[in-house]
């Protein structure tokens, strides 16, 4: 048995589809500050150890640097580094003309996205807003924003994941340009156009087991709650958040299979477990708000674990939740696993619950997990989309479960897991009853936990 860690590089290779050799057009490293022609802002630049930095002393106005080369057909990426979390509109042009016409693709704080199309309107330039978007890979300082257009065809995207695809022919052609916005301040380091077209798809598989710190592709949704890694799981605590805590991360997950292993922390009387949500960002440039409509599958342990309930409902923006939770022995109260399959079972330590009435016409582009106000929950090995796998069991350890007395090889303490690779429990050989009291019948493995236990090597249980 082994565990399959995320290749968090590799998101790139989930999310775009095969390209095909690109040619160069244009490059810059950021040596010199040769190719870049100051347009407008109150601007100072520089050049500091490789980067280009452009800081805007303008508070109302952006500014803007072009290069004087044409394209048509392209793809165009430049690598920024803002020096906080809180800018309010930095990134690039494409298709600009002589007459300042042209789009920009900007990033902002909350991991906003807005596209815009400036005309000439009299003496003066006009935006207008064509798409307006959140998604969680955008991070909070350092980033690398795509465009790829052909001819009416614009698909945006930043850190290889895909954002959205606009058509749009107002401007065939035209010059690059960089773009920070009014008070900002941003350190370019690479820009790159090629004459290759991306098309890209939705994140639709994504796998974190929380070991790497900070958090990366995640985000808050609602104020009040705190996400932190802790022990190499996620602690997202809602103590402090009134309607609760929700953790999301970005993709289309309609028909994906999704699980996570959730821990009660502190607060029993509270639910935790997995949303699948569609949100909807309002097309305005302040402000914008986010509507959505959401299903919730959750669990919980009333009083001191001796009633144990889970529940799988509907919650949005405008409504109440439609709530309606039903006991079940088995969930273990302490750590479970809780499954959504690709057909919408709902599975707790591997046993299907009850049918339970999903809905029609929900199509999420988003997944993550919940917490109720008043309660600290901690989650591990999160996995979303078919293609991930946290644990991979071979057919012979699987048999050999089967067949196999139980079989202990005392050391220090492991993670265990039912045939199928999914995370039930904790495995303490000093407290092997204790390790056993929550399992449903049959055999488990036991594996050691990263970067602890390193004297175990394997632990066979037979649980009747």
């Amino acid at each position: 048995m082994r565990i399959i860690k995320p290749q968090k590089a590799a998101w790139g290779i989930l999310t775009l589809c095969a390209l095909v050799v690109a040619g160069t057009l244009f490059e810059d490293n950021f040596n010199s500050d040769d190719n870049w022609v100051k347009v407008t802002g109150n601007i100072e630049q520089s050049l500091e150890n490789g980067t280009y930095v452009i800081e805007n002393n303008d508070t109302q106005n952006g500014g803007v640097l072009r290069n004087d080369n044409i394209f048509t057909d392209f793809t165009y990426s430049a690598t920024f580094t803002c020096p906080t979390d809180r800018f309010s509109g930095t990134g690039i042009l494409f298709c600009w003309s002589d007459t300042y016409e042209g789009y920009m693709l900007t990033l902002s704080s909350g991991k906003m996205y807005a596209l815009h199309k400036w005309t000439q309107d009299g003496a003066g330039y006009v935006p207008t807003l064509i798409k307006l978007g959140w998604n969680s890979f955008i991070n909070t300082s350092h980033n690398v924003l795509t465009v790829s257009k052909e001819g009416g065809t614009i698909n945006l995207f930043c850190n290889n994941v895909f954002l959205a695809s606009v058509i749009d022919s107002t401007y065939s052609s035209g010059r690059t340009g960089l773009y920070v916005g009014p008070s900002d301040k941003a350190s370019y380091d690479h820009a790159l156009v090629t004459d290759s077209f991306q098309a890209g798809i939705a994140q639709n598989r994504f796998c974190d087991d929380f070991s790497d710190t900070p958090l990366v592709g995640w985000q808050l949704f609602t104020k009040g709650g705190t996400a932190s890694i802790k022990d190499e799981a996620l602690e997202l605590s809602a103590i402090d958040a009134e309607g609760g805590a929700i953790l999301l991360t970005h993709g289309s997950y309609r028909a994906a299979p999704v699980q996570v292993v959730v821990s009660r922390t502190e607060g029993d009387d509270g639910f935790a477990g997995l949303i699948l949500m569609k949100i909807d960002v309002t097309m305005s440039d302040q402000d914008p708000v986010r509507g959505y409509d959401a299903f919730v599958f959750a669990t919980t342990a009333k009083g001191g674990n001796r009633d144990r309930f889970y529940a799988a409902h509907r919650q949005s923006t405008n409504s109440p939740y439609e709530f309606s939770p039903r006991q079940s022995s088995h969930i273990n109260g302490t750590t479970d696993t809780l499954e959504i399959t690709a057909t919408y079972d709902f599975v707790i330590n591997g046993d299907t619950m009850p049918d339970v009435d999903f809905g029609e016409g929900l199509d999420f582009n988003a997944i993550g997990l919940i917490a109720d106000s008043g309660v600290i929950v901690t989650f591990d090995d999160f996995v979303a989309g078919e293609s991930c796998s946290t644990v991979v069991v071979s057919d012979r350890q699987i048999q050999l479960l089967r067949q196999s007395s139980p079989s202990f090889v005392l050391g220090g303490t492991g993670i265990l897991y039912d045939p199928r690779g999914r995370r039930v429990g904790r495995y303490e050989p000093r407290r092997i009853g204790a390790s056993q009291a929550r399992l449903a019948p049959g055999a488990y493995l036991a594996i050691p936990e990263s970067g602890r236990g390193r004297r175990l090597r394997k632990a066979i249980i037979q649980v009747k």
